[in-house]
């Protein structure tokens, strides 16, 4: 009884007929006045799309030339409506090999996350130094893109190898 009056509330201030508009408008679905009407959530607030949450575990790894890295990346939908995101990394160079352990696609309902193990490769020649991998995390709605960027540190530590004579050879 409560939500129904906070909802007739809400649909008066936004001077909303009853009827077959009233029911879209609950159901987020349909147009006013050529704008999306916002879904409402389970708490009677009008829900406004956001970006999504992008975590990454670990956020450094350390390797060897050509070492395979793994990172497990978390897609959270922050948003109070269903989702499909597209999850992606941009290699620093590209000869670089990334695979993921699944699609790069997570489909999310509000509130819920979906974690994809990326594998990256440096080439086999590669020197020393630390490289940074971002990764994002989309989605277009109603022609608008959400996007949420987080780096991940992939190092190369060449192995030191020290040289040593025995008996002066």
């Amino acid at each position: 009884v409560i939500l129904f009056i906070i909802t007739v509330a809400i649909l008066n201030t936004l001077n909303l007929k009853y009827g077959e508009t009233q029911a879209r408008y609950l159901s987020g679905v349909g147009t006013l006045t050529g704008s999306t009407i916002p879904p409402i959530n389970p708490g009677g607030d009008i829900c406004t799309e956001q970006d999504p949450s992008v975590t990454v575990s670990p956020t450094s790894q350390s390797t060897y030339p050509g070492g395979p890295a793994q990172y497990a990346i978390t897609v959270t939908n922050n948003g109070c409506v269903a989702h499909s995101y597209t999850i992606d990394a941009k290699k620093p160079s590209a000869n670089w090999v990334k695979t993921f352990s699944t699609l790069k696609t997570a489909n999310l309902e509000s509130t819920r996350s979906q974690t994809v193990t990326l594998t990256m490769s440096s080439p086999g020649t590669i020197g020393n130094g630390t490289y940074p991998i971002v990764i994002t995390a989309s989605t277009v709605s109603n022609g608008t893109t959400y996007e949420t960027e987080a780096t991940a540190i992939y190092t190369v530590a060449n192995p030191v190898v020290e040289s040593f004579m025995i008996n002066g050879q």
